[in-house]
């Protein structure tokens, strides 16, 4: 979205925000969730991760899935290979 130049714009903003946030933060029973991390170290941030965790926080958003988190973490220790994304489907390894 651009400039906010009227209250509805504010408002869809305001909506559009809150349903990032609600992909992001699901509350304590996290362990009852689909887990996607994206691994965000120096070099991961550099080739991209961010691009990464937005495109899933927006394909999630269009989906209307509520039963995944998408988390971000540091390094994963594997630099060379970065950016990483793991999932962790509840119940698995």
């Amino acid at each position: 979205m651009g400039v906010v130049k009227s209250k509805e714009d504010l408002i869809k903003l305001r909506e559009s925000c809150r349903q990032l946030v609600k992909v992001r933060v699901q509350g304590e029973q996290i362990e009852d969730l689909t887990q996607i991390t994206v691994f965000m170290g120096n070099s991961g941030f550099r080739s991209g991760a961010k691009e990464i965790m937005n495109h899933f926080f927006s394909k999630l958003q269009e989906l209307g899935a509520q039963d995944i988190v998408v988390l971000q973490a540091d390094s994963s220790g594997l630099v060379a290979f970065e950016p990483l994304v793991g999932v962790k489907r509840p119940g698995s390894e």
